[in-house]
């Protein structure tokens, strides 16, 4: 009984411990938890054998890198293509978009080895535009120089600026030719009423002088005296007769006779014509030879 009372005394001369609280337990769990990452990381650390401070600084690196590949892809270049025939272009890349295809009516950012990807090359050989490039075509391109958009656009305005100064020359030129033509076409006009007045003048002096060849033989052989068609017939009948022409006056009346007969109804034309204006005029021909055939045998 003594022995009881005795240890009951002991335990209530040691002094009592506080209770935890819920919240004091649950940080305590969280330091445990770091404590223990810790650990892990240190174990991470040993076995890949780098230290806490080289791994931020391959972090870093990635980091530029992927910041100057982003700046890469974005800008704007000038390059130059080299094509597998041999040929050369130089041209702009806008935005860093060395590769695309096409889809639908517009053009998506693809990889080299998508089938259909190419290059778009803007303004080359000058031109306001782009020609769309597949990489089965190209076999090497190299990046010239970096431009900015105020470049780019000094790069288009300089190409419309050209495209403006050829269009007025052509203008110029258009009508430069059309006024030639017009010139040549009345020149030409000209030169053909000329071709044409000449000609007539030409016929109008032949005929002029056919006329005087064929008045000439009336004059020669005058119908009022005798020479007309009853004086062949005459002639013909003392050929057969006597066997020979008459004389030679009668001999090259038988060789003009049909040029006469010409000459005499042109004769007679101008007389009829000459009777009618004198005829209007008021004044009566003069009574005479009618111009007929008949008259004195030579």
């Amino acid at each position: 009984m003594g022995m009881i009372l005795t240890s009951i005394a002991a335990a209530l001369l040691v002094p009592l411990l506080p209770a935890q609280s819920p919240s004091e337990a649950r940080s305590q769990d969280k330091a445990q938890a770091r404590a223990q990452a810790n650990k892990a990381k240190k174990k991470v650390k040993k076995q890949d054998g780098l230290t806490e401070k080289q791994k931020q600084a391959i972090i870093r690196r990635k980091i530029l890198e992927h910041r100057r590949q982003s700046r890469t892809v974005k800008r704007n270049v000038k390059v130059r293509v080299r094509l597998r025939n041999g040929e050369s272009l130089i041209g702009v890349v806008k935005e860093g978009r060395f590769v695309e295809k096409v889809r639908g009516l517009e053009f998506v950012p693809a990889d080299i080895r998508t089938k259909g990807a190419g290059i778009r090359l803007w303004y080359y050989d000058n031109t306001d535009g782009y020609i769309f490039l597949p990489y089965t075509m190209i076999r090497t391109y190299k990046i010239l120089k970096e431009l900015t958009g105020v470049e780019i656009k000094a790069i288009r305005d300089r190409i419309l600026e050209r495209r403006r100064k050829a269009s007025e020359l052509a203008k110029k030129r258009l009508m430069e030719l059309k006024r030639r033509e017009q010139e040549l076409l009345k020149n030409k006009n000209a030169s053909k009423k000329l071709d044409k007045l000449a000609k007539n003048l030409k016929e109008e002096e032949k005929k002029r002088k056919e006329e005087e060849r064929l008045l000439a033989l009336i004059q020669e052989f005058p119908p009022d005296k005798g020479w007309g068609p009853k004086k062949i017939e005459e002639i013909r009948i003392r050929k057969v007769a006597i066997g020979a022409f008459p004389d030679a006056k009668s001999k090259r009346f038988v060789e003009v006779f049909e040029d006469w007969v010409k000459g005499y109804n042109l004769w007679k034309a101008l007389k009829e014509k000459e009777s009618k204006k004198v005829k209007n005029g008021k004044v009566e021909p003069v009574q005479g030879n009618s111009g007929s055939s008949s008259g004195k045998k030579n």
